[in-house]
């Protein structure tokens, strides 16, 4: 399949809004409606068009046959150093398009894009459970740094709160926990929900 890589324009939001729903293509936790995964980022989308998110890098990639894979990625520091980086908020491929190296080129020209902005990292997120999209990432040089936890309420009686510590897996050192408070004897449980992965933009 033939395609370029260009800066998206106000004529592809039909394209890319259709594309979005792909970021849900996987087995979704049963705790999860797919369309919690992408319904985010239609509205920073539709923000950036309307020249609200000037943080926001959007590209397509486009074939004969019209669009068929996008990225948007957000200018944001590091949340840990502070230093220049960048998130890739969403990397989506047509099914029609896959295997064809189109992802692997829209996340080149994403972290190019970031890079020449000053961005000296990307990160990204990705639920546990999609195998197909962190083999992907892992593939293309990140590697795993935070796990979040999640504990559902069990009772009406809820704090939710976020939490930090230091481990010393390897290739892991932050992890994110959230978590409810149960009546008592009741116990709690974690869920993986995404790890978050990031390559040193040189």
């Amino acid at each position: 399949m033939k395609f370029e890589i260009r800066t998206a324009t106000v004529n592809d939001v039909g394209a890319m809004l259709a594309l979005l729903p792909r970021l849900a293509d996987f087995d979704v936790p049963a705790h999860r409606q797919p369309e919690h995964l992408w319904e985010h980022d239609g509205a920073l989308l539709r923000s950036w068009l309307a020249g609200e998110a000037p943080q926001c890098l959007v590209e397509v990639a486009v074939a004969d046959s019209g669009i068929v894979g996008l990225t948007m990625t957000s200018m944001q520091p590091d949340p840990l150093t502070h230093e220049p980086a960048a998130h890739l908020e969403v990397i989506a491929v047509a099914a029609r398009a896959e295997g064809k190296g189109v992802g692997r080129a829209l996340l080149v020209a994403a972290e190019q894009n970031a890079r020449e902005r000053g961005a000296r990292s990307i990160t990204l997120h990705v639920i546990d459970s999609n195998s197909r999209a962190r083999h992907f990432y892992e593939q293309s040089g990140y590697v795993g740094e935070m796990i979040r936890y999640i504990s559902h309420c069990q009772r009406s009686r809820c704090l939710t709160g976020l939490t930090r510590e230091s481990v010393t897996h390897p290739g892991i050192w932050c992890v994110t926990l959230t978590r409810s408070v149960p009546d008592a004897g009741v116990p709690w449980t974690c869920l993986c929900c995404y790890t978050v992965s990031w390559p040193r933009l040189s």
